[in-house]
C-alpha cells in the first residue's frame, strides 16, 4: 500500500478524533502499515471505532495488531486444498520387480488421473533442477537449472513469499 492510499483509506477515520497528522506522522504510519492488506486495514478500524477508548487517534502498534488479528482469522478460513482419493478399482495392474525381493503387483494410476497433484512443469516437478545423468546404483546423479526456472508460476511463487519473508525479518 503506497502513502497516499493509506493516506486516504485512514484520513477520515483519524480526523473523527481531531487530530490531524504532520507528513513525519504519515511517515510513521506508512512504515507500520505499508504490508497490510487494505481489507483486514478496513476491518480493524471497524474494530477501533466500536471499541475505541481513547481521546486520540490510534497508533501505528494498534492498527497493525489489529489488522494481524484480521489476518489470522482470513488465512484460518481459507479452504484447504485437497487431493481426491483415488477410487480403490481406478487405474492398471502392473507387476514390479525388485532384486533380491521379489515382485509386487498394484495399480498404478495414468499421469491425467485428477487425484494426482499438478505440476507446471513435469520435466523438474517444480523444483527448478533437472536430472542430467539416468540414476545408477553407486552413480551419483547430476542436475542443472531448469528452463521453466525464470517463468514458472509455482517458482514464482515461492520467490515472492521468500522475499517478503526476508523483507520483515530485516525491517
Amino acid at each position: 500500500m503506497t502513502k497516499a492510499e493509506l493516506i486516504a483509506a485512514v484520513s477520515p477515520f483519524v480526523a473523527t478524533f481531531g487530530a490531524e497528522l504532520s507528513d513525519e506522522q504519515w511517515s510513521q504510519y506508512h512504515l507500520a502499515l505499508k504490508d497490510v492488506n487494505p481489507g483486514d486495514l478496513d476491518d480493524a478500524m471497524a474494530d477501533l471505532r466500536k471499541s475505541h477508548a481513547f481521546r486520540n487517534a490510534p497508533l501505528p502498534a494498534e492498527f497493525l495488531d489489529r489488522c494481524r488479528v484480521h489476518q489470522r482469522e482470513r488465512m484460518a478460513s481459507k479452504p484447504v486444498e485437497r487431493f481426491d482419493k483415488p477410487d480403490p478399482s481406478a487405474g492398471e495392474w502392473r507387476t514390479h520387480t525388485i532384486d533380491g525381493l521379489g515382485s509386487i503387483r498394484l495399480r498404478v494410476l495414468p499421469d491425467d488421473h485428477h487425484s494426482l497433484p499438478r505440476y507446471a512443469c513435469l520435466r523438474c516437478k517444480d523444483t527448478s533442477w533437472d536430472e542430467i545423468t539416468e540414476r545408477k546404483p553407486g552413480i551419483q546423479p547430476t542436475y542443472r537449472r531448469c528452463g521453466c526456472w525464470a517463468s514458472n508460476p509455482v517458482l514464482q511463487q515461492q520467490r515472492t513469499r521468500q522475499a517478503d519473508h526476508a523483507r520483515k525479518r530485516t525491517s
